[in-house]
C-alpha cells in the first residue's frame, strides 16, 4: 500500500515584486518566482564517461535514475499555469479544452521550483529561432525547504515499488493518462503505455475519466512530491551528516578577527547542526603548517598535533579527529572557545592550504559531507602553491592589457603546482566523487585567485564567498549570518539529479555549480535551498507533436535524518507554432536570468569582449524577431519611468512581455560581472560571475537592474509607505538625499552633503574602528523614530534574499566609494569602450541594428 504524509507548506523566503522603475511588463505567465548554470571550462566534455568505478554513475549506478528520454512523447493535461497564463493557439485549444477543466491547480509545480522562460513553448526548431527567444528552465529543487524539513507531501509506494515509466525512467505523475479501464497509463514525457501493479490499481470515475482515489495519492494531484526512495536506490547506508571545517589561523587571519568570528559562530551553530544525534565533527586549522585536533569525547580539554612535513603529509590520530557531535560537543566548544587565544602569537609565514585539503580530504573521505573551508590569502605554502598572476593593486586592467590576457585571469591558473598543471580542479572533481561539497569563505585583502580556488565551490556543488579585506568590526555580522546560514540550512547529501523532456526536446546546456556525469546526471554532494540550475533546451529534427511539453527533474538525495528521497517535480507548458505567441507569453525576469548565465559560461570560455557582443546581439535578434513575426503591430515604445507617460519611438516595437529586455541587457553590460575597464578587481569579477551563475530570477532582477529608493521623505513620516524605486541615473539623486540602492549583493546608502542635520544626527554616528574616519548607523537601541525605519526596512528586505546584504554607507563626494556606487546608475554613460551609451543612445542603437 502507498501511505502518504501531508506537510503544509511553510513560508517561502520572501520574493520582491517586479521592479516598478519602468512601465512594467507583461505578468509573468505564472506568479512565477524562483528557481540557474555551467562552467565548461573545468568539466570534462559533455558525453565522456568517467574511469571506471570513479564516477557518480558507478557509485549510484543501482539508482536507476535512468536515460533520457528517446520514445515517443505524449502528454494530456494543459493551461497549468494559474490565471493570466497565455491560452493556446485555437488549432489546438479544442483538443485540450477537456484536459484543461479536470486539472487541479495544486497539480501545477510551484514556479518557484521550476520556471519557464517562456510561457508556451514553440514546437519546432525553426519556430524557436524565429522567436530568437532562449528556451530554458530555472529549476532550485529545494526552493522551499525549511527547518530541516520538505514542505512537500511525502509518498511511500511500499511493497508495489516506485511507479515509473518503463522506458524513460519518468516517475508517474499528475498528467499521465489512463487507459483500459485504469490498468494502464501512458506516459506523459514519452508515451509509453505501462502496466499498472495490482497493488496500485484503482478503476476510474466514469465521468471524470479520473482514478477514484486520486484525492489520496499527492502523486497523481500534485506536481511536486517527494518520493520515499527503497533499498535498490542505494548502494550504501544513508550516511550520517559531517560537518569539518578548515580555519585559516595565520597571522593575518587571527589579526583580521576571522578566527574570533568563526569559532563563535560555529559554536553558537552546534546545536542547529542538521542530522542531530547523528552528526559528525571534525576541525582542521591552517597557516605554513596543518593543525589536527583530537576531539574523543573522553578527554576534558582537546588535543592538538602540528603536522610541519607538507611535503609527506600523514594524518595523526585517525579515529579521534572525525567525531560524534553529540558525544564530544564538551570537547569541541572548549577548542572553540579557545581557538581565537592559541594562535595569537603566531608568526608562522604562508598559507599551506593544499595540505590542509589533502587532510580533510583523508579525515572525510571515507563518508563525505561538507567542507567549510576559511583562507586569508593566496595559497603560498606546500602542495599547490599559487603564483600571483595580477600585479598591481587590484585592477585587472593593469595587468592584463589585451583581452586574452584578462580572459586568462577569470580561469584556473594551469599551473597550480609543478607535478600537476591543474591541482584544484583535480582535487574537486576528487572530492565530488566522495560526496565532499565545499563552502569556500575568502577573507583576502590583496589577490587570492578566486579564479582557481573557485572551481572547488563550483564543482562540488557548494558556494563561494568573499569579503575582500575582510575586518571583523565592519564584516564580522555578514560572515556570521552566511556561515550561520550554511550551516543551518536544510541539506541534502549524496545527491544526483535528471532532468527529462518530451521527446523532442533536450537539454542542451546545464548551468550551476555541479560535476556532470556522463552527459546528464548532475552529481550535487550537498543540495540546499540556495542550489540553482539553469537549463537550456533544444529541439530535435521532429517537431512536438503533442499540445503540451513535460518536462521533470528528479533529484535523488539522502536527507539529514538518514533516509533516502527522490524528489520529483513535474511541470508542463503549452505547446504553440506560431513565434509571435512564444514572444508574447515570454518571462523576461527568467529570461534575463538564462541570457545572463548564458553569457557568464561564454565569457569564461572566450572571453567578456565575446560576452558583451554576445549579449548585445542576442537584444538586437530579438527586437527584429518581433518586428518580422508581429502580425499585428505592438505598441512602439520602450520602459519609461514610473509616472512617466510612454512616448511612442518610431519604428521600435515589442510585446509588453519584453519591454524591459533592452533595459536589463544594458544595464547587464554595465554591471561588474560583464563591464568593461579596469574598475573591477580579478577577485571581484570571479566572486559575481560565480555567484550570478548561482542566482535565481527574483536575485538576478535587483541585480540586473538595482533597486534606488529615495528614503529621506519616507524617514521623517512614520505613515509614509515605501516611495516608488527611481530610475538609474544622475539625474535621480539630489545633493539633500538620502537613498538606497540594493543590487542583491549588499546594500548602499548614498548620503547627500546637504541632507537635513536633523536626520543625519538621528541616524548616523562616527565609526571608531575604521582607518579613513567613516561613518555607520547607530545602534538600534537608540531611541529615533527615522532610525527605526531604516531597520526595519533593512530587517524586512534582507528576509528575501538568501545573502545576507551588508550596509555600506556612501557619503556625497567619498573618492573611493562614490565611484563604485555610481556604476549602478547603468542609465548614464559609463567610463569603458562599449559603455557609453546612456538608455536612450542604446535604445537608438538597438532600433538601427535590427
Amino acid at each position: 500500500t502507498t501511505t502518504t504524509t501531508p506537510r503544509a507548506p511553510p513560508a517561502s523566503y520572501g520574493r520582491p515584486a517586479p521592479p516598478q522603475m519602468y512601465a512594467p511588463p507583461a505578468a509573468p505567465p505564472p506568479p512565477q518566482t524562483a528557481p540557474q548554470q555551467q562552467a565548461q571550462f573545468m568539466r570534462p566534455p559533455q558525453g565522456k564517461a568517467a574511469p571506471e568505478g570513479s564516477g557518480v554513475e558507478s557509485q549510484f549506478g543501482k539508482m536507476a535514475l535512468g536515460p533520457p528520454p528517446t520514445a515517443p512523447g505524449a502528454a494530456q493535461p494543459r493551461q497549468l499555469f494559474p490565471g493570466g497564463s497565455p491560452q493556446p493557439p485555437a488549432e489546438q485549444q479544442a483538443v485540450t479544452e477537456s484536459a484543461v477543466e479536470t486539472v487541479d491547480p495544486a497539480s501545477r509545480c510551484d514556479p518557484r521550483y521550476m520556471r519557464c522562460t517562456v510561457g508556451q513553448l514553440p514546437n519546432s526548431g525553426p519556430t524557436a529561432a524565429q522567436s530568437r527567444l532562449p528556451i530554458g528552465i530555472v529549476c532550485q529543487p529545494m526552493a522551499l525547504d525549511t527547518e530541516h524539513e520538505a514542505p512537500l507531501d511525502v509518498v511511500n509506494f511500499g511493497s508495489t515499488g516506485i511507479v515509473r515509466c518503463k522506458k524513460c525512467r519518468a516517475y508517474v505523475n499528475p498528467y499521465v493518462s489512463w487507459v483500459n479501464n485504469g490498468r494502464q497509463w501512458r506516459c506523459n514525457v514519452c508515451g509509453f503505455v505501462n502496466d499498472v501493479p495490482n497493488s496500485y490499481f484503482c478503476q476510474l470515475d466514469p465521468e471524470t475519466g479520473r482514478r477514484r482515489d486520486v484525492e489520496q495519492r499527492p502523486e497523481l494531484r500534485k506536481g511536486s512530491v517527494e518520493l520515499v526512495a527503497p533499498g535498490e536506490y542505494m548502494v550504501r547506508p544513508p550516511q550520517p551528516p559531517v560537518y569539518v571545517f578548515c580555519v585559516d589561523v595565520s597571522p593575518q587571519a587571527v589579526a583580521s578577527g576571522l578566527v574570533d568570528v568563526v569559532a563563535d559562530t560555529i559554536s553558537r551553530c552546534l546545536d542547529d547542526l542538521p542530522g542531530a544525534p547523528r552528526t559528525q565533527f571534525a576541525l582542521l586549522t591552517f597557516d605554513s603548517t596543518v593543525h589536527f585536533y583530537s576531539l574523543k569525547s573522553t578527554l576534558t580539554q582537546p588535543h592538538m598535533v602540528c603536522v610541519a612535513d607538507l611535503a609527506d603529509l600523514f594524518v595523526p590520530l585517525p579515529d579521534d579527529l572525525l567525531v560524534n557531535l553529540a558525544e564530544s560537543k564538551d570537547v569541541i566548544k572548549a577548542l572553540l572557545e579557545a581557538l581565537p587565544a592559541m594562535h595569537r602569537g603566531s608568526q608562522a609565514q604562508g598559507l599551506a592550504l593544499g595540505p590542509a585539503l589533502v587532510a580533510a580530504y583523508r579525515v572525510m573521505g571515507h563518508i563525505g559531507g561538507k567542507l567549510c573551508v576559511f583562507c586569508s590569502g593566496l595559497p603560498s605554502a606546500g602542495e599547490a602553491a599559487l603564483a600571483p598572476r595580477e600585479t598591481a593593486r587590484y585592477g585587472a586592467a593593469q595587468t592584463a592589457q589585451s583581452a586574452e590576457l584578462e580572459r586568462q585571469l577569470l580561469r584556473p591558473a594551469q599551473q597550480a603546482s609543478k607535478e600537476d598543471p591543474s591541482w584544484y580542479e583535480t582535487k574537486a572533481v576528487e572530492f565530488s566523487r566522495l560526496q565532499i561539497g565545499v563552502e569556500l569563505f575568502s577573507t583576502a585583502t590583496a589577490y587570492s585567485d578566486l579564479a582557481t580556488l573557485g572551481v572547488l565551490p563550483k564543482i562540488t556543488a557548494g558556494q563561494l564567498y568573499h569579503y575582500p579585506g575582510f575586518r571583523a568590526s565592519r564584516d564580522g555580522v555578514k560572515l556570521a549570518a552566511e556561515l550561520g546560514r550554511a550551516l543551518r540550512r536544510p541539506t541534502g547529501f549524496e545527491a544526483v539529479m535528471r532532468v527529462r523532456c518530451t521527446r523532442g526536446l533536450r537539454v542542451s546546456a546545464f548551468r550551476g555549480n555541479y560535476y556532470i556525469r556522463g552527459h546528464d546526471l548532475l552529481a550535487l554532494p550537498n543540495c540546499t535551498p540556495d542550489s540553482v540550475f539553469a537549463l537550456e533546451l533544444s529541439h530535435d529534427d521532429q517537431p512536438l507533436a503533442t499540445p503540451v511539453a513535460s518536462v521533470q527533474a528528479s533529484l535523488l538525495y539522502t536527507t539529514s535524518s538518514g533516509e533516502r528521497r527522490i524528489r520529483v517535480h513535474t511541470m508542463v507548458v503549452p505547446v504553440t507554432n506560431s513565434a509571435t505567441d512564444v514572444t508574447n507569453s515570454a518571462d523576461v525576469d527568467a529570461l534575463v536570468n538564462v541570457l545572463a548565465k548564458s553569457a557568464v559560461d561564454l565569457g569564461l570560455k572566450q572571453g567578456l569582449d565575446a560576452a558583451r557582443a554576445k549579449l548585445q546581439q542576442r537584444c538586437v535578434d530579438v527586437v527584429s524577431a518581433c518586428r518580422s513575426t508581429s502580425a499585428s503591430p505592438y505598441a512602439a515604445r520602450y520602459g519609461a519611468p514610473p509616472g512617466a507617460q510612454q512616448q511612442p519611438q518610431q519604428g521600435l516595437k515589442l510585446p509588453e512581455s519584453l519591454q524591459l529586455l533592452p533595459l536589463y541587457t544594458m544595464s547587464l553590460l554595465k554591471s561588474s560581472a560583464f563591464r568593461g575597464g579596469g574598475d573591477v578587481a580579478a577577485d571581484e569579477r570571479s566572486f559575481v560571475l560565480q555567484t550570478l551563475d548561482n542566482m535565481s530570477p527574483d536575485e538576478t532582477r535587483y541585480y540586473v537592474y538595482p533597486r534606488l529608493l529615495p528614503l529621506h521623505d519616507y524617514l521623517l513620516d512614520p505613515a509614509a509607505p515605501l516611495p516608488a524605486p527611481c530610475n538609474l541615473s544622475n539625474e535621480s539623486i539630489a545633493s539633500d538625499g538620502l537613498y538606497l540602492l540594493d543590487d542583491s549583493l549588499s546594500f548602499s546608502l548614498w548620503l547627500g552633503a546637504n541632507l537635513r542635520p536633523d536626520l543625519v544626527d538621528a541616524l548616523f554616528q562616527l565609526d571608531e574602528t575604521s582607518p579613513t574616519n567613516d561613518i555607520k548607523l547607530k545602534k538600534s537601541a537608540t531611541t529615533s523614530p527615522p532610525l527605526d525605519k531604516l531597520a526595519a526596512l533593512l530587517d524586512d528586505l534582507r528576509k528575501t534574499r538568501p545573502p545576507y546584504l551588508d550596509l555600506d554607507i556612501v557619503r556625497e563626494g567619498d573618492p573611493h566609494k562614490q565611484p563604485v556606487f555610481f556604476r549602478h546608475l547603468v542609465e548614464d554613460h559609463a567610463n569603458f569602450a562599449g559603455g557609453q551609451f546612456s538608455y536612450q543612445e542604446f535604445m537608438a542603437h538597438i532600433q538601427r541594428h535590427s
